[in-house]
């Protein structure tokens, strides 16, 4: 497996009051994204999603490598929060 060949970017990281919104783009050649999931703190996930079309990369990585995370922090900090993604191979 080459990592170097993962690429992803959070292109968007909101903080408004206590949720916390991500949205960017996964990418691989032949791996794609399977899931994201956000966790570390004291969070309720509201929403994960992930293949849909990310217009900001479409022409040149092809469609469904969007991702999003919605959280509400409970307490503590945005800088506790860890990103993980999983592909469709398991990595």
């Amino acid at each position: 497996m080459e990592t170097s060949e993962y690429q992803f970017a959070a292109e968007v990281a909101t903080l408004f009051f206590d949720c916390l919104i991500v949205n960017g783009w996964f990418w691989h050649p032949s791996d794609p994204i399977a899931s994201v999931a956000v966790f570390g703190g004291d969070l309720m996930v509201l929403d994960e999603a992930v293949g849909f079309c990310h217009e900001g990369v479409k022409a040149v990585l092809g469609p469904n490598c969007g991702f999003r995370i919605k959280a509400y922090l409970r307490s503590g900090s945005c800088f506790d929060v860890e990103i993980e993604f999983t592909t469709k191979s398991g990595n």
